[in-house]
C-alpha cells in the first residue's frame, strides 16, 4: 500500500505534506483533490518544450529533450518531425502541411467577364456578317453588288466568320484539337480576308490604271473573275501551308504553364516560332493591301471602293500594332487579346467595305445603278 502526499500551503507562511490518496491491491482511491501551483487546473505536464504547431519542425537544442520550432518553407511540408521537403512541381502544401495537393489548373472560363465581353463582341461581328452576306445575296444582281467582285467579297466575308468563330476555340480549355485549331483557324481567317482584298485592291489599280504609276501600264492580264479566285485562293494556299508545316514540326498540345510556384496555368504548347511564323503570312498580306491602297488612294469620286479599302486597312494595321505591343509586352491575356484584334479588325473591314453599300442598296436603291 503507498500513500499520495501531495505538497500543500498549510498557511500564509508554510507548506505541508498532506495525505489525498492511496495505492494498494484495491487500486487508486483519492481522499481529496490535490493542489497545484497557482492555482491551476489540471495536472501539469512536464516537458522541456511546446509541441510545434502546423508547417514547423523540431530542432534539437543543447538538451536533448528539448528543441526549437523552424518553420518550413512557402512550398514545403512536414515529412518527419525534424524534416521539411519540397513539394514537386505543380503541388502545393496542403492545410495541414503534412503532404503536398495538385495545385489546381487555371485557364480561360467562357464564365470570365473578360470572355463574355470577348465572345460578345464576336457574336455581333458574326452577326453582322451574317447579315451582310444574306443582303448580298439578295439583292446579288444588281449592279452596285455585282460593280464590287461579288465573288471575292463572299472570300472576305467567310474569311470573317472564320476569324470570328475561331474566338471560341482560343477561350476555350486547352486540348491537342483546340491547340491545333487555335493555331490554325485565326490565322487562316486573316489570310483569307486580305488575300481577298490584295487581289480587289491590284484589280481596282490594274482596271484604273493609275496615272501616278507605270507599273500597271502593261496588258491586263488575269482579270476574270476566275483568274481572282485563283489567285486568292493561292494566296490563301500559302497560310495553309505555313500553319500546316508548323503543326507538322510542332504538334498541338496542352502544358502546365508555372509562373509562380503555386500558380500553374494550362496552356497551349506553341513555341514564340510557331506564333511569330503562324502571323508573320498574315502582316505581309495586310502590309501589301495597305501598300496598294495608299497606291489606289486618287481614285475617281464615282468609284471610292480603294478608299474605302483604306480606311479599313489603316484601322487594321493599327490594331495589329497595338496586339504585337500587347504581345511583346505581357505573357498575360494573349488570348484576349488576339481575339480583341481578330474581331475588331474584321469588324473594321466589315464597316469599311460593305456597311456603304449596304446603306445604298437598303436605304438609297436609286443610287443603285
Amino acid at each position: 500500500r503507498y500513500d499520495i502526499m501531495n505538497f500543500q500551503r498549510s498557511n500564509e507562511t508554510g507548506y505541508e505534506f498532506v495525505l489525498v490518496g492511496t495505492w494498494g491491491d484495491d487500486g487508486l482511491r483519492m481522499i481529496s483533490e490535490p493542489q497545484w501551483r497557482d492555482a491551476q487546473d489540471g495536472v501539469p505536464v512536464s516537458r522541456c518544450s511546446t509541441p510545434c504547431p502546423k508547417g514547423h519542425l523540431q530542432e534539437s537544442t543543447l538538451n536533448l529533450c528539448c528543441w526549437k520550432c523552424i518553420e518550413c518553407g512557402d512550398y514545403q511540408y512536414v515529412a518527419t518531425p525534424y524534416r521539411c521537403l519540397d513539394c514537386e512541381e505543380g503541388m502545393w502544401p496542403n492545410a495541414n502541411h503534412d503532404g503536398c495537393d495538385s495545385i489546381p489548373q487555371k485557364y480561360l472560363q467562357w464564365t470570365e467577364t473578360a470572355s463574355i465581353i470577348v465572345m460578345v463582341v464576336c457574336s455581333f461581328v458574326m452577326l453582322s456578317t451574317g447579315a451582310v452576306a444574306t443582303i448580298y445575296i439578295r439583292y446579288i444582281t444588281t449592279p452596285l453588288i455585282k460593280a464590287s467582285s461579288r465573288e471575292l467579297s463572299f472570300v472576305v466575308l467567310l474569311g470573317i466568320l472564320c476569324a470570328t468563330a475561331s474566338t471560341f476555340a482560343v477561350l476555350a480549355k486547352p486540348t491537342p484539337i483546340v491547340c491545333a485549331i487555335e493555331r490554325f483557324m485565326p490565322a487562316f481567317g486573316v489570310a483569307t480576308i486580305h488575300a481577298a482584298i490584295f487581289t480587289k485592291t491590284n484589280r481596282i489599280a490594274r482596271i484604273l490604271a493609275v496615272k501616278e504609276s507605270k507599273m500597271f501600264s502593261r496588258k491586263r492580264r488575269f482579270m476574270s473573275t476566275t483568274s481572282q479566285l485563283v489567285i486568292t485562293g493561292l494566296l490563301i494556299l500559302g497560310q495553309a501551308i505555313v500553319s500546316g508545316t508548323m503543326l507538322a514540326i510542332e504538334p498541338p498540345g496542352a502544358q502546365d504553364f508555372f509562373a509562380a510556384p503555386n500558380q500553374v496555368s494550362l496552356i497551349c504548347n506553341t513555341s514564340e516560332l510557331a506564333n511569330f511564323l503562324g502571323l508573320s503570312y498574315d502582316f505581309l498580306l495586310i502590309l501589301l493591301c495597305t501598300v496598294w491602297a495608299v497606291k489606289t488612294r486618287n481614285v475617281p469620286e464615282n468609284f471610292n471602293e480603294a478608299k474605302m479599302i483604306g480606311f479599313a486597312m489603316y484601322a487594321t494595321v493599327v490594331i495589329w500594332i497595338a496586339y504585337l505591343a500587347v504581345y511583346c509586352g505581357s505573357e498575360r491575356n494573349r488570348e484576349l487579346s488576339l481575339c480583341l484584334a481578330m474581331n475588331v479588325s474584321s469588324f473594321m473591314v466589315l464597316m469599311f467595305l460593305f456597311i456603304p453599300k449596304i446603306y445604298i442598296v437598303l436605304f438609297h436603291p436609286e443610287k443603285n445603278v
